[in-house]
């Protein structure tokens, strides 16, 4: 029931946001904001690009809010394989990810129940690596340009 009600609220915070992804720090502006979110599902946080823009800086907010494809691209070309980048969620896969632990539990309940081996979770089953983040970040934002928002 964990993973349905992280699904549920992080699918949530996404209907609401106006950015695809959080920051687990809570010292920057509010619209990246998801240190809550980070502590109440470590599992699902990954690296993110860049830092939460701080509320000083409404130019860095508003290169952010604008044009999330021309920076992913520069750090995409830029880093190659990797990039430097801080704790987050991307909202989207990790919604995705908490429905897919979902699964994997009531699967291995159903097992259980039916005198089943259970299986055993791979640390690597749920991990989303920073190559990943950009591409579906990247995705994401291409389908907005050409949605013309």
């Amino acid at each position: 029931m964990d993973w349905y009600l992280a699904a549920g609220r992080i699918w949530d915070r996404q209907s609401k946001s106006s950015v695809l992804l959080g920051y687990c720090s809570s010292d920057g502006l509010l619209t990246f904001q998801a240190k809550d979110l980070c502590d109440a599902y470590p599992e699902l946080t990954t690296k993110v690009p860049g830092t939460i823009p701080p509320s000083s800086n409404s130019m860095q907010f508003s290169i952010a809010m604008t044009n999330f494809k021309i920076i992913l691209a520069g750090m995409v070309y830029e880093k190659k394989s990797t990039f430097d980048g801080s704790l987050g969620i991307v909202y989207d896969i990790a919604t995705q990810e908490a429905w897919h632990r979902a699964a994997f539990e009531a699967d291995n309940a159903q097992r259980e129940l039916d005198g089943d081996a259970i299986k055993k979770a791979d640390s690597a089953l749920f991990r989303t690596d920073g190559r990943s983040v950009i591409r579906y970040l990247d995705n994401a934002a291409s389908k907005s340009v050409e949605d013309g928002r």
